[in-house]
């Protein structure tokens, strides 16, 4: 869903415009500021920062911590894009994950080399809350791929491809080279995997 996002909104640098993404997907949202005295504390008394009702956001524009604002509206798109209904721990665990991926992917974070909670803020604006959770995150999703196909999903590489564009005049033509033995291969992926490793960690992996 994230990807078709990216896709449709021409996303290809960061931080996510958040604004521009809900306008180009046709979601109307509504400010606080914008309603009388006895609206807004309605508002308030459903959410402090944001909420969704019927397809429409409603969010409280006037907050000065712009970075949870922007992880707010985000949560209260995945619940439209997501097709949430009614209130769950689950929907909101949902929304909250799909609020983390679509402002920092975990593809993202590995190919701009994000080594700490610091260099995901500056690079995503999130908060520093969402920072910290968004690299344990990308620790498990780095782990799991070492462990299993040792290469990001499908739509993680169409992202990739989307974010990262190869060199436009092509790919150098690939010279056939002798099949490789089991042997050879497994030593490779060995030395990929902990030359990956000392990149990310800055120190000998052993």
């Amino acid at each position: 869903t994230i990807l078709e996002i990216y896709q449709k909104c021409q996303v290809t640098d960061f931080p996510v415009d958040c604004y521009r993404s809900i306008e180009v997907l046709k979601i109307s949202f509504n400010l606080y500021s914008s309603e009388n005295e006895a609206r807004r504390r309605h508002y308030h008394l459903i959410s402090d920062d944001s909420f969704k009702f019927r397809g429409m956001i409603y969010y409280k524009d006037l907050s000065p911590h712009l970075l949870r604002r922007r992880f707010s509206l985000m949560h209260e798109l995945g619940h439209i894009m997501l097709n949430h209904t009614g209130n769950s721990q689950e929907n909101e665990d949902q929304a909250d994950l799909f609020s983390s991926y679509i402002l920092a992917p975990r593809i993202a974070i590995h190919k701009m080399g994000c080594q700490d909670a610091q260099q995901i803020h500056d690079t995503f604006q999130i908060s520093y809350q969402a920072a910290n959770r968004a690299l344990a995150d990308y620790y498990k999703w780095f782990r799991q791929i070492c462990n299993t196909t040792r290469k990001p999903t499908l739509p993680e590489q169409q992202m990739e491809q989307l974010l990262f564009p190869s060199d436009p005049s092509g790919p150098a033509p690939v010279k056939k080279q002798p099949k490789a033995t089991a042997k050879e291969i497994k030593r490779q992926e060995r030395t990929d995997f902990f030359n990956e490793m000392q990149h990310l960690h800055g120190a000998d992996p052993m």
